[in-house]
């Protein structure tokens, strides 16, 4: 019988399958990459582009901000280089940047996803697609993380096993509503109190001890092709890993 040393992968076999990760051969059980199915959500979308809306809430240095979108950008083209298809869809990424100073700087989680529920209304976006699920909060942390951590290119399997550079993503969809439950489903009653007052246990995150907080932090070198994908059609749960850990698959 192998040892547990024999069976880890090799940082080798790692490299080859994050190769085929990123390459979106591993997509639709092989039948798709992710640049395709992307692609084929296109037409739900009222302008025919894709790509996360991004929401600025930090002011102290426009050239940082800047750079911020250059690397996400840089981020994004290595995927699309990876991905059979990424040339399809290349031109039509768009981050939809949002930076109104007077209207933003400041502005919470909460803040920010009622505004994005406000856009998506107003243009009928449909919510099973990404780009009216989801979008990107850019704060004082991301962005420093984005400019100071892993670089496009550089390191790219240390990126995915300790990733240090990262966006916060909100879910769009998500409500602070807290499920009530009965004394058949709990056997300590104080657990029971604790848990209808939201309560789960958790460390706190914008106040919420919830196990679901509404958002996440993804590494900047999966944010596309790879979560933009995955988060497609509601699979934002299956996903989900409550911060601060920060998505890398």
């Amino acid at each position: 019988m192998p040892t547990t040393a024999t069976m880890m992968p090799t940082t080798a076999a790692m490299w080859t399958l994050n190769r085929a990760v990123r390459r979106g051969q591993l997509t639709d059980a092989g039948r798709k990459t992710e640049a395709e199915a992307i692609r084929d959500t296109l037409p739900r979308n009222h302008d025919g582009k894709w790509g996360f809306r991004i929401y600025r809430v930090n002011y102290d240095s426009d050239k940082d901000f800047a750079r911020f979108v250059e690397l996400l950008t840089a981020h994004a083209n290595l995927a699309l280089d990876e991905d059979d298809s990424g040339d399809e869809i290349r031109h039509l990424l768009s981050w939809d940047i949002q930076d109104s100073e007077a209207e933003l700087s400041g502005a919470s989680i909460d803040q920010v996803r009622d505004m994005f529920n406000q856009w998506i209304d107003s243009i009928r976006g449909n919510r099973g697609s990404t780009r009216y699920a989801r979008c990107i909060y850019a704060d004082a942390e991301s962005i420093n993380s984005v400019l100071t951590g892993d670089q496009p290119g550089e390191r790219m399997l240390q990126s995915i096993l300790h990733p240090t550079a990262f966006v916060k993503i909100i879910d769009g969809q998500w409500e602070l509503g807290v499920e009530q439950w009965g004394p058949e489903d709990f056997d300590d009653r104080e657990q029971m109190r604790k848990h209808n007052e939201g309560n789960e246990g958790y460390d706190p995150v914008e106040g919420c001890r919830k196990y679901e907080v509404g958002g996440m932090k993804v590494a900047a070198c999966m944010v596309v092709t790879r979560a933009y994908q995955t988060m497609m059609d509601s699979s934002w749960h299956a996903y989900y890993v409550r911060p601060p850990a920060i998505q890398s698959t």
